[in-house]
């Protein structure tokens, strides 16, 4: 039996399309570029004095380029301001880049990423990172606000940096890891063959040696992978890259930990990453949950009749719904399919609280709608007032309020602005 797809679903794909492109258009309107940011707390390889590697990452499309004598020209400026929250005084750093494109087809590319970074000196602490990006040739900004710490070292002086993950990279003749492009999000294709994570260490005894132990674990706590080994250094620093067949795991969320022990110390990092789903996902439990995601852009009496149904039956619908929406059938991917479970993983990643995941809560559902806010106005301690969070998307001119009813992180979507998600 197959159903056809009501009205309402119709508007809502319309919306939700229309905020995938407002996010994907080179800025001209009044929103600034996307871009992607992370910090990366790590050393210098030589010294050992703790930085912060800013990373930042964007598309060509979310760029605006002009034509030139050599061919199609885009600028951005970059401004890093970091704040210990221990001092008044913030210490910053800027510095432009142009890209070149040779062909106009290039300056919408949305497949590969473009990635830069800025480093600064830090001490241990906790900071917080305002990063702005401007596109020169329009004049527009858009900024991202980041907290991180910078952790002390062990009494043995073994510093650890965070970890960091990615899936492309380059090799040099031998087979080593030269290069590569880190993922920010932690949030992969369920297709990647392998995914790899990175980072490094410094001692001030170059023939260090320690223990390595890293471990895995699903959603519900379940160990999916434990491994270990000891490492013998001959020099202060060291890089570590470890590869993670995708296959090994058959879920949606994982947490990877990594210990580090000299002596009777252990130095612990944690980080999380998610797949999301390209295909048609492979197991039950997989398709249960991908078909129970599809409520957003799909009605909620189709999406629970065929949760009921077969294996067979759920894969069919799956399959057809996806390519009924397909924006551009021409093309192997299915953009909007792509984009829709990308942003459900992102709103696992940063808004599940109090045991609900985080595509359930009114952020992750106004996240996945809209996507990502051009700007977002934090107020954690307001006097006379609860925590509240404002978002807002200028290019589709909407604007949202989360209240922290509880104090402990459980924003909701304030009832005045309940309109504003249906306007």
């Amino acid at each position: 039996m197959m159903h056809s797809l009501p009205i309402r679903p119709l508007i809502l794909l319309f919306v939700f399309w229309l905020a995938i492109a407002a996010m994907a258009q080179p800025p001209g309107a009044e929103a600034g570029p996307q871009f992607g940011a992370r910090v990366f707390s790590t050393f210098d390889e030589h010294s050992g004095q703790q930085i912060a590697r800013i990373f930042l990452q964007t598309y060509n499309d979310n760029l605006t380029f002009l034509q030139s004598d050599s061919g199609y020209v885009a600028e951005i400026q970059v401004e890093v301001y970091l704040n210990k929250e221990e001092e008044s005084l913030a210490r910053s750093r800027s510095f432009r880049h142009k890209m070149l494109e040779k062909e106009f087809e290039a300056t919408n590319d949305r497949k590969e990423l473009r990635s830069f970074y800025v480093e600064m000196p830090v001490e241990v602490g906790t900071y917080q990172a305002a990063i702005g990006l401007t596109d020169k040739n329009t004049g527009l900004q858009s900024n991202r606000n980041l907290k991180f710490r910078v952790g002390e070292p062990d009494s043995s002086g073994l510093k650890v940096s965070d970890l960091l993950f990615f899936s492309k990279y380059r090799e040099n003749q031998v087979g080593k890891i030269v290069d590569f492009i880190p993922h920010l999000t932690g949030n992969f294709d369920s297709e990647d063959q392998n995914l790899f994570f990175y980072f490094n260490t410094f001692s001030p005894n170059p023939n260090h040696a320690y223990l390595v132990k890293y471990r895995l674990k699903d959603e519900n706590g379940k160990l999916a992978l434990e491994n270990s080994y000891t490492f013998k250094g001959d020099s202060s620093f060291a890089a570590h890259y470890i590869r993670l067949n995708r296959y090994m795991f058959s879920g949606n969320r994982y947490t990877l930990e990594v210990s580090l022990k000299t002596g009777a110390n252990w130095i612990v990092k944690t980080s999380n990453f998610s797949f999301y789903w390209r295909f048609v996902p492979n197991t039950s439990d997989d398709l249960d949950l991908a078909l129970s995601q599809m409520r957003y852009i799909d009605e909620a009496d189709s999406t629970d009749y065929y949760e009921k149904r077969s294996f067979a039956e759920k894969k069919g619908y799956f399959v057809r719904f996806w390519k009924r929406m397909d924006p551009v059938p021409e093309t192997e991917e299915n953009e909007l399919m792509n984009e829709y479970y990308r942003r459900i993983n992102t709103a696992n990643q940063n808004f599940t609280t109090s045991g609900i995941d985080g595509w359930k809560t009114d952020r992750g559902r106004i996240y996945i709608k809209f996507g990502p806010p051009n700007d977002i106005d934090r107020h954690p301690f307001e006097q006379g007032s609860r925590p509240y969070v404002v978002w807002r998307y200028y290019s589709l001119q909407k604007i949202f309020l989360f209240i922290d009813r509880t104090g402990f992180g459980d924003y909701v979507l304030h009832p005045d602005y309940y309109y504003v998600e249906f306007e």
